[in-house]
């Protein structure tokens, strides 16, 4: 999965969504103003932060080993997704 496919997925939730440079190397996505998905441009394993709820979160990191709590963001709500090189 790269950018275009991220961005893509993305915008196509909702048409409220919102695209913005968060930082230097970062790309953040926003609905009605409040992030859900972030993705660092220069990361040394692909890979998208995801908002999702807590109890969705904890089985979600139990089933799955690409999915693991999120580097510097809430560990409760915020996961990092390890995306598959396409």
């Amino acid at each position: 999965m790269n950018i275009e496919q991220v961005r893509e997925f993305a915008l196509g939730i909702n048409p409220q969504v919102t695209e913005e440079l968060f930082a230097e190397n970062w790309i953040s996505w926003r609905i009605f103003g409040k992030w859900f998905l972030l993705m660092q441009l220069d990361a040394p394993e692909p890979r998208v932060a995801v908002k999702l709820l807590p109890e969705m979160s904890a089985e979600l990191r139990t089933r799955y080993d690409g999915i693991r709590p999120a580097y510097h963001m809430n560990k409760t709500h915020w996961n990092d997704l390890y995306l598959p090189m396409l």
